[in-house]
C-alpha cells in the first residue's frame, strides 16, 4: 500500500530522480564541451596541437571530445531503456516525456559534437563529408577558419622608432632595441588545412576563390608578432600574448638566444619596450597641433547665413 502511494505521488509530481540526474549530467557535459571549445583553441601552443586538445594524443579514448561521446551514448542508451520501462509500466506522463525529450536532445548534441570534431580532424575520411553536409542544412556558414594573407609592414617611422628599410625593422637607439614584425606562428600541415576547407566550403571558399589555388604560404595561416633584437641584430625576446610566446617558432627562437652576445636579457628587453610605450605620450599624428578658435561674431554670422537672419538672436532664443 505504501509503495503504491509513493509511486502514485511520483507519477503526479513527475520528480523522477533518474531523469533529473541524467538531465544535470548532460547539461554539465554540454557546459564542459563549451569550455573545451574555448580552451582547446586558446591554450594550445600551436595549431598542430589542436587535434590533441580535442581528440587526444593517441587512438585510445584519451581526449575530452571522446569522453563526451561516451557520456552521450551512455545517456542515450539509458534513456531508451527508461522509455521502454515507462511504456511497459504505464507510469509515463507529460512531464516525464518532456524531460525525456530534452535529455535525448542533449545526448544527441553531445554525440553530434564528437562526430563533427572527428570529421574536422579527419577531412579525407568517407564519413566526414556527410556529417558536414547534414550540419550545413541548419548551419550553412561554418566559419571555422579563413586563411588570410599577411599585412605588409608599414615603412614609416613610429615616434622614436626609426624605420630602416635595409634592416626591415624599426630601431630605437635611445633604449637599444630593434623591433621587427615577424611570423611567430603558423598552421601545419598545409594539405590537411586545404582538405578541411574543402570539407567545409566545397571547391570554393566564401570569397569565391578556388581552394586548390590558394597558395601554400597563405594556407599556412601565418601570424605576425613583435620580435625584439639588440642593435647588433642579436635575438632577445618575442613579446605579446601566450598565443605568440608559446608557439614552436618562438620556442625555436628562444632556444637560439645567446646571453654572451646579446646586449641584455630577454626580461630587460621586454621591460624597456613596454616602459617606453607607457611613458611616451600617445598622440594622433594626423590630428591638428592647435585647436582652431572661432570668434562669437563668426558664429553669429554662420548661424545667420544658415537660418536667413541678418541679426541672429539664437542665444536669446
Amino acid at each position: 500500500m505504501r509503495t503504491a502511494l509513493v509511486r502514485r505521488k511520483k507519477r503526479q509530481t513527475g520528480l523522477d530522480p533518474l531523469a533529473w540526474s541524467i538531465f544535470l549530467t548532460l547539461i554539465s557535459s554540454l557546459l564542459f564541451k563549451r569550455i573545451v571549445d574555448i580552451w582547446g583553441k586558446v591554450a594550445i601552443p600551436d595549431c598542430q596541437e589542436l587535434p590533441v586538445a580535442f581528440m587526444g594524443a593517441t587512438d585510445r579514448f584519451d581526449g575530452p571530445m571522446e569522453w563526451l561521446l561516451v557520456i552521450g551514448v551512455s545517456a542515450a542508451a539509458l534513456l531508451i531503456v527508461q522509455a521502454f520501462h515507462a511504456l511497459l509500466s504505464r507510469t509515463a506522463h507529460r512531464t516525464f516525456w518532456l524531460l525525456w525529450l530534452v535529455n535525448m536532445a542533449a545526448a544527441a548534441l553531445l554525440i553530434w559534437s564528437f562526430l563533427l570534431s572527428w570529421a574536422y580532424f579527419n577531412p579525407t575520411a568517407r564519413s566526414a563529408a556527410p556529417i558536414f553536409q547534414f550540419t550545413q542544412t541548419f548551419a550553412p556558414r561554418l566559419l571555422y577558419m579563413e586563411p588570410l594573407p599577411l599585412d605588409p609592414l608599414p615603412p614609416s617611422d613610429i615616434q622614436d622608432w626609426i624605420w630602416h628599410e635595409e634592416l626591415n625593422a624599426w630601431v630605437n637607439e635611445p633604449i637599444g632595441l630593434m623591433w621587427r614584425k615577424e611570423v611567430v606562428r603558423t598552421c601545419e600541415p598545409v594539405e590537411l588545412r586545404r582538405a578541411q576547407l574543402k570539407l567545409i566550403y566545397g571547391e570554393h571558399d566564401p570569397d569565391g576563390q578556388v581552394i586548390d589555388n590558394i597558395g601554400v604560404e597563405q594556407m599556412r595561416a601565418p601570424v605576425e608578432g613583435d620580435v625584439l633584437y639588440d642593435l647588433d641584430g642579436n635575438y632577445l625576446v618575442t613579446i605579446g600574448s601566450p598565443y605568440h610566446k608559446n608557439s614552436d617558432i618562438t620556442r625555436a627562437r628562444d632556444a637560439g638566444y645567446d646571453s654572451k652576445k646579446a646586449a641584455m636579457t630577454p626580461a630587460e628587453a621586454e621591460s624597456r619596450f613596454y616602459d617606453y610605450w607607457w611613458s611616451y605620450p600617445v598622440s594622433d599624428p594626423l590630428a591638428p597641433t592647435t585647436v582652431p578658435r572661432i570668434q562669437k561674431e563668426q558664429i553669429d554670422q554662420i548661424v545667420a547665413e544658415s537660418w536667413g537672419d541678418d541679426r541672429p538672436s539664437w542665444r536669446e532664443d
